[in-house]
């Protein structure tokens, strides 16, 4: 009912409507716009414009927006640039949503500055495919600096060649998910309370060119708990860095799509949780030696349905039953194709 009488306005709403005045005004004020214009459904560009006209016109708080478009015009991009940037700025703003699908490759979307500018906003999620031309704020806005709690970004997209995160002094979880097809550089940095972090990057080729993670410009400070990385070289160097960086380190999964090691040697004095996960093409041989300081869970798993998963199991029980693997609580072996 309330998407039906979304697009009526307010006194036609209320001649329609069998709810009580009391119970008309809660649902015509609720904080949480949602708009969703995606090929296939009922809503249309003007249904959207007329429901944000009624919202600002009102003066109806907005603590939430979700935003579901497909680009298929540059008129449907202009009205997802004017949605966006009303939105952004208010006070009340507390977690913003998009979802952003461009279907005309020609066409383009630029997300405005203003995205940092909320007061009270703590929550940021983007999914967007091809042509998104996106910008970080990251010093303009000093209020949303203090405040930033939660940054995720789905899918990554060809314009989008740089990401930025600086200055963002309460941003407690970041997660990343690129294309390795397109080449985006990172930039990360004073995130002092960052607690966890996620890489993930998609490897579509076997012989396409990856970096290792400690070449990138990446400063996540020394409060990370939990950290994942997909995708990026896996070597001594990288196994180092997660050492000596990362001293409050819990929770540790690598994704082997670029292992570079013959053998693993890695110590933690304060690891809970350490999870190896191979790529479908390739084969894992199992000759690690694990030094771990306290109670640990350790997770290999493989998702491998052509090619066997090759670990001797007898040599891994005892290394694990034995010194130098000390303290394995539990281990967990798994193969994706059964």
């Amino acid at each position: 009912m309330q998407n039906i009488q979304s697009r009526l306005p307010v006194k036609g709403a209320a001649r329609t409507s069998v709810l009580s005045k009391s119970w008309l005004h809660a649902w015509s004020t609720i904080p949480i716009l949602r708009l969703d214009v995606r090929r296939g459904k009922s809503m249309k560009l003007v249904d959207g414009d007329r429901t944000l006209i009624r919202y600002l016109r009102d003066n109806i708080p907005i603590e939430r927006f979700d935003l579901m478009i497909d680009i298929e015009s540059q008129e449907s991009a202009s009205h997802a640039e004017k949605w966006i940037g009303a939105i952004a700025a208010k006070s009340c703003l507390r977690e913003l949503s998009l979802s952003i699908d461009i279907a005309l490759l020609r066409t383009s979307l630029t997300l405005p500055d203003e995205i940092l500018s909320g007061e009270n906003l703590t929550k940021i999620r983007v999914s967007a495919s091809n042509g998104i031309h996106y910008v970080w704020m990251t010093t303009s806005y000093h209020p949303v600096i203090n405040l930033l709690e939660k940054i995720e970004l789905l899918d990554s997209c060809k314009g989008f060649k740089t990401f930025k995160v600086k200055n963002l002094l309460r941003l407690y979880e970041l997660r990343i998910d690129l294309d390795a097809v397109h080449s985006t550089a990172l930039e990360i940095s004073d995130v002092p309370n960052l607690g966890v972090f996620s890489y993930d990057l998609h490897v579509c080729r076997p012989h396409m060119p990856i970096i290792p993670f400690n070449a990138l410009s990446i400063s996540l400070g020394r409060s990370v708990t939990r950290l994942m990385l997909g995708g990026v070289i896996t070597d001594n160097a990288c196994l180092e860095m997660i050492k000596t960086e990362f001293p409050f380190l819990e929770s540790l999964t690598l994704d082997m799509t670029s292992w570079m090691l013959g053998s693993f040697h890695f110590t933690c004095a304060s690891i809970k949780r350490l999870s190896l996960l191979s790529w479908r093409h390739m084969l894992i041989d199992m000759r690690e030696t694990l030094t771990l300081s306290r109670m640990c869970y350790l997770n290999i798993r493989t998702d491998n349905s052509k090619l066997p998963l090759d670990i001797d199991i007898d040599d891994l029980r005892t290394r694990l039953l034995f010194p130098p693997a000390r303290n394995v609580q539990r281990t967990g072996v798994s193969n994706g194709s059964g």
